[in-house]
């Protein structure tokens, strides 16, 4: 178990890697879906665990209800082993239940092996899309916590050492031989390339979905902008033509 546990915490560091991390938080993910199913397969697997366990006393797989639970959760990935349970041969006179125990094989080959294993593949993928974002994220908070960590460890002449409170960039000016050493150990050069290449980047899905909900929020504000104008126009004219048809009627009035 110390080993187990000492790999799986090993898994549980590769999260923070910028290549591998990706996928382990998707992972991770996934699994978390599959536990939110995991209590309606479980109720499967016991009703037809304890059926089996009445029908196949005779194999040793089925002496027990505990076996009986490990062996129908096996055969929920697809090793039935048909031929030594309903083997004519050799169970003809110890099969209990024969009509009974061939319909809850046929209903157990529908229900666990196809249905719950097709939608167990159906909820890993669905939404994969949605999953590699949300692992995106969650794999750049983790590597921000780890640098906010591994930095409250160093010493504060290191921090204050190595931290940069400003930076003036001179495209002109030749720096010495110190300031190029300095910007090669501890800052990242700044080059007309890198200006342009930052300029040029081009913006994530989250980012892109964002730009177009505030452009679409921009264009539902004018459109009501113009709605409580016409309304407005409308109100005028309304008002105006009630003065013409006053004035028209007392026209009538007096001519009549």
């Amino acid at each position: 178990m110390a080993l187990f546990f000492n790999w799986a915490n090993l898994l549980v560091n590769i999260r923070k890697l910028p290549k591998l991390g990706i996928y382990i938080v998707m992972f991770l993910d996934v699994l978390k879906t599959f536990m939110k199913f995991f209590l309606v397969g479980l109720l499967l697997v016991v009703s037809f665990g304890l059926s089996f366990y009445m029908c196949f006393p005779y194999l040793r797989p089925f002496v027990s209800p505990g076996r009986a639970l490990v062996k129908t959760t096996v055969m929920s990935t697809g090793e039935f082993d048909y031929n030594s349970i309903f083997n004519p041969d050799a169970v003809s006179d110890l099969l209990r239940f024969e009509v009974v125990a061939y319909l809850l094989w046929i209903i157990f080959l529908i229900l666990m092996p196809i249905l719950m294993m097709n939608l167990l593949v159906g909820l890993a993928v669905d939404d994969i899309q949605t999953v590699q974002e949300n692992a995106k994220l969650t794999r750049l908070a983790m590597q921000v916590d780890l640098v906010l960590g591994v930095e409250e460890l160093l010493p504060s002449f290191i921090r204050r050492a190595v931290s940069v409170a400003e930076h003036v960039f001179a495209p002109n000016h030749t720096p010495s031989l110190g300031l190029r050493l300095r910007r090669a150990l501890f800052e990242r050069s700044v080059t007309a390339s890198t200006i342009a290449q930052a300029l040029s980047e081009k913006l994530t899905p989250m980012e892109e979905l964002q730009e177009q909900n505030e452009k679409l929020a921009r264009e539902v504000a004018t459109l009501k902008k113009d709605i409580q104008r016409v309304l407005s126009q409308n109100r005028k004219t309304f008002k105006l033509l009630q003065e013409i048809v006053s004035v028209r009627k007392v026209a009538d009035d007096g001519a009549g």
